[in-house]
């Protein structure tokens, strides 16, 4: 028998032993409760011990007893939560398993609180439920902070997304990257699949031209420790090119070993299509200004060869040996007036003057003027879903860029086998992003079943001197020019190709709704010139001599000057008062044609002037407005259009008389 020492020091340890106990209960868990075998509370249950009074339901929710009993508690239980609670205690119930699940309580303050409720099931001898004990634990401050930190990481991942981001971890002991869930989209993968990869495996959706300096770089990282940034496109599968760079910092270990690499891809697709549209604009500025600079000394030269020439056929008869050479000469010298026309159009940009075109009539007649170039081989087929409708574009440019397109077509068939089929498609809601979508417009698709474009040919196709053709065999300006005649134009060039399926070009121009108007002017044979004196100044000789023997020969009396200041001059001197028409040229050294106007008009106020120039900018063609000089008439069609203008200038002068 123990002594009373020994009594008393066991009891001392078990009451130890239990305010342990409870402490630790009370760290753990807020509520402990007993139910019944079906989950319900009794009202004549015993008051609980006082040392665990404060860890009822009552005491923690501020409900009596009487309110709690049978299923009354579940009134403390937030009414988004009963359903489940209820669910899991009828399962419990009816396996006999541990109940564990989570739900809101309301807290006799009024403050909801989220509960982690654990039960056991008590059973009798024979093993049957007889009732269930259990606790609930307060997790509110857990939940909080899962919120807090998933709000953190929506933020961080909203903030990725809206800045074209993802973030990635390199492990060095797995050789695995590992990103968060904006990495997938930007590599165009499944985010579902796409949280982690090994290096060779990410390799493969890096683009080739681009794989080995990209490689190169991680392993230069991984190598001396110092991150290398890389900067690469991303093969996606659906096609798009994705510019990706890499930026981040690497962790070692105390031995100086690399253990990771956190760091960041930056979407930079933007900043290299917005470098690449400033690449763009300034080769356009560069061409425009070389056009300009080189137009109207090019245009003098074309002028006086194409004019010769005409001339010359004019003094020979078809048999002669040198028709046929003349006739070269002038074709010649069309197509190198040609060429500096569609320099001059495409690095001007400038909007074009609405027309009504029909679009048949302009397709047969491409068709038919392009017929003897297109081989046996290539078969021409066309479709038209409303033969009488028209679109805004002129007929020149209209002509123009379906010329090109064709013939592009046709080049693409290459000496195989092929089909180029032209269509008028019917009116379509699917318009291109660029077009205004209250806007009528109508649809040329031009078809090909050529070897198709690559991805990165199609982003290049519009770029003035870029071609696939051999060597002198294309100037790179066809393409160019054609998406700048319809973007003028008020229309948008949209391009579908892939390797072995072809190309599809589809024009969208505006529609035109209405014929255009009659002309002013009477189409009748010109008036024949009855002896007009012209005075024509040019500081090129070669120019002034070409325009006064075309000029006399149709019958007028022409003076050439070279230099305006003698113009002025021989106006001054009265020697000018028989002068019918001054046709001036408008760059002159010394004194430019604007300037000479004003200086004649001082002297003789009602001088008709008609002006030419081999290049034109849009604020000289307000200034002769201004100065009522009307259009410039450009070289080198001066020959044609100043005949005509000649004639009907002249014919106002006779009607006055």
């Amino acid at each position: 028998m123990k002594n009373q020492g020994e009594v008393v020091s066991l009891w001392t340890s078990i009451a130890d032993r239990e305010s342990r106990l409870l402490a630790l209960l009370r760290t753990a868990v807020q509520i402990i409760w007993v139910t019944d075998a079906e989950g319900r509370a009794s009202e004549s249950d015993p008051e609980p011990p006082s040392d665990i009074a404060d860890l009822t339901w009552s005491a923690f929710t501020g409900l009596s007893t009487a309110q709690l009993a049978g299923v009354g508690w579940l009134a403390a239980v937030h009414p988004d939560d009963v359903a489940q609670l209820l669910a899991a205690r009828e399962r419990s119930i009816r396996t006999g398993e541990d109940l564990r699940t989570e739900f809101r309580v309301r807290h006799r303050s009024g403050e909801w609180r989220s509960m982690a409720s654990h039960g056991e099931a008590v059973r009798d001898a024979s093993g049957a439920i007889i009732a269930w004990y259990g606790t609930c634990a307060d997790v509110t401050s857990i939940r909080r902070a899962e919120a807090a930190h998933r709000e953190v990481q929506d933020r961080l991942l909203a903030a990725l997304d809206a800045g074209e981001m993802a973030t990635w971890i390199w492990q060095a002991s797995d050789q695995r990257f590992y990103w968060d869930a904006t990495g997938g989209p930007l590599w165009g993968l499944d985010p579902a699949n796409a949280g982690s990869s090994d290096l060779a495996t990410l390799r493969q959706y890096i683009h080739p031209d681009d794989r080995e300096a990209t490689l190169r770089a991680a392993e230069m990282t991984a190598a001396t420790g110092t991150f290398h940034s890389a900067l690469f496109r991303v093969a996606r599968a659906d096609g798009v090119v994705q510019w990706l760079q890499t930026r981040g910092r690497v962790e070692k270990d105390a031995n100086g070993h690399v253990v990771r690499v956190i760091g960041a891809f930056v979407d930079v697709t933007k900043l290299k299509t917005t470098e690449e549209a400033l690449r763009q604009t300034q080769k356009l500025q560069a061409l425009g200004t070389l056009a300009g600079g080189i137009a109207h000394d090019f245009n003098n030269l074309v002028l006086a060869i194409g004019g010769n020439a005409q001339l010359a056929l004019g003094d020979v008869d078809p048999p002669h040996p040198a028709y046929a050479s003349l006739q070269e000469i002038a074709k010649a010298a069309a197509r190198a007036s040609d060429l500096v026309r569609r320099i001059l159009a495409f690095a001007t940009r400038e909007p074009l003057a609405p027309a009504v075109t029909p679009l048949q009539p302009a397709i047969l007649d491409a068709v038919k003027l392009l017929s003897p170039g297109i081989p046996p081989t290539a078969s021409i087929e066309m479709h038209f879903d409303d033969e009488t409708v028209a679109c805004s574009l002129g007929q020149a440019e209209l002509g123009q860029v379906l010329t090109n397109l064709i013939t592009n077509a046709v080049h693409a068939l290459g000496d195989k086998p092929g089909t180029v089929r032209i269509s008028v498609d019917p009116p379509s809601s699917d318009l291109p992003a660029e077009l205004n979508p209250a806007g009528a417009y109508v649809c040329v698709s031009i078809r090909d079943t050529g070897a198709g474009m690559s991805a990165e040919t199609r982003s290049r196709i519009f770029e003035p001197f870029f071609t696939t053709k051999p060597t002198g065999k294309g100037t790179g300006l066809g393409l160019a020019v054609v998406h700048g005649i319809v973007t003028a134009g008020g229309g948008a060039l949209v391009v579908d190709s892939a390797p072995g399926r072809g190309s599809t070009f589809r024009v969208w121009l505006p529609r035109a709704t209405q014929m255009a108007a009659a002309a002013d002017v009477d189409p009748a044979a010109p008036i024949a010139p009855r002896g007009e004196h012209i005075l024509y100044v040019d500081d090129d000789e070669s120019i002034s001599y070409l325009m006064r023997r075309t000029l006399e020969r149709v019958g007028y009396r022409v003076t050439c000057m070279i230099d305006p200041r003698a113009a002025v001059q021989m106006f001054r001197d009265g020697r000018g008062h028989d002068v019918d028409v001054v046709v001036t040229d408008l760059a002159m050294p010394g004194m430019n044609g604007f300037d000479l106007v004003v200086a004649l008009r001082s002297i003789h106020s009602d001088v008709p002037v008609l002006m030419t120039s081999g290049y034109t900018r849009d604020e000289d063609q307000q200034r002769a407005a201004q100065l009522g000089i009307g259009r410039i008439i450009l070289k080198p069609d001066t020959v044609e259009e100043l005949a005509r203008e000649l004639d009907r200038r002249c014919a106002e002068l006779r009607a006055l008389v």
